[in-house]
């Protein structure tokens, strides 16, 4: 039944909207114009909610179901697309604020290397791109790369740009390889770790800008390949973790 306007009980219209009903339903019950309505609450000296306000609250309202359909369209638009680097700059930025470990040992090594007086910066940004950890006055990069950074093609390049990417921005990397129960991270990794940290500088033309170590603090025990290739690592990793190979046993050392 429609309300006349007249005879509109705006007292109750205000009780209602405080406790969470939005004009456009009020107005709909009334029988009144939402901008009328709207007019009438200002007038009356309501606090109106803001758009982001009014966003929280029918949000707040729905279900799981009614959420991921809402957000759906959204990533359907952005699902596959690419950064920019303004975009991806200011992407990295948010996720160093928030400051949000992807995976414990971050926040593990983090810990220890604050017991021992350095104290990192979690998901530091540099440029479109976050490191593990970051130290700013050193300008070191520590990444702690397992077995859920391995990507499923050897010869993936991603892993390399973003290696070329951080060391041409004047930053140094302490690359840490950790693997379930061989070189699993560990106190001794931070005790490696520190001295470096502690350094005035490296050298600049030194090919030690980008050191690969194991999660126990020991130099990855293989040979014959090079550091910075990232294929190559994951191979030698891999392969110290193969104890037999075409039904013979292959010593650790041996690494192709």
């Amino acid at each position: 039944m429609l309300v006349n306007p007249l005879i509109f009980n705006l007292e109750d219209a205000s009780q209602r909207y405080l406790a969470g009903e939005t004009c456009q339903q009020l107005a709909a019950q009334f029988g009144v114009g939402r901008k009328w309505l709207d007019t009438r609450l200002r007038r009356a000296g309501v606090q109106m909610r803001t758009r982001s306000e009014a966003c929280l609250l029918r949000s707040s309202k729905f279900t799981l179901k009614q959420r991921l359909a809402h957000a759906e369209k959204a990533h359907a638009a952005r699902r596959g697309g690419k950064n920019g680097p303004v975009m991806g700059t200011r992407r990295a930025q948010t996720i160093e604020r928030y400051g949000m470990p992807s995976h414990r040992d971050e926040s593990l090594l983090a810990f220890w290397l604050a017991k021992r007086g350095h104290i990192a910066t979690l998901q530091k940004a540099i440029g479109t791109y976050n490191v593990d950890l970051g130290f700013e006055t050193s300008r070191i990069a520590v990444e702690i790369n397992g077995s859920a950074h391995l990507p499923r093609n050897l010869g993936d390049s991603f892993p390399l740009e973003r290696l070329k990417y951080i060391l041409d921005s004047g930053w140094r990397v302490i690359e840490i390889i950790t693997w379930p129960k061989r070189y699993s991270l560990r106190a001794t990794c931070a005790d490696y770790v520190v001295p470096l940290l502690e350094l005035p500088h490296w050298d600049e033309s030194a090919s030690s800008q980008h050191v690969v170590i194991t999660g126990r603090g020991e130099p990855l025990p293989c040979t014959g390949f090079n550091a910075n290739n990232w294929t190559a690592i994951q191979r030698a990793v891999r392969f110290q973790d193969t104890t037999w190979r075409n039904g013979k046993r292959v010593p650790n050392e041996a690494v192709p």
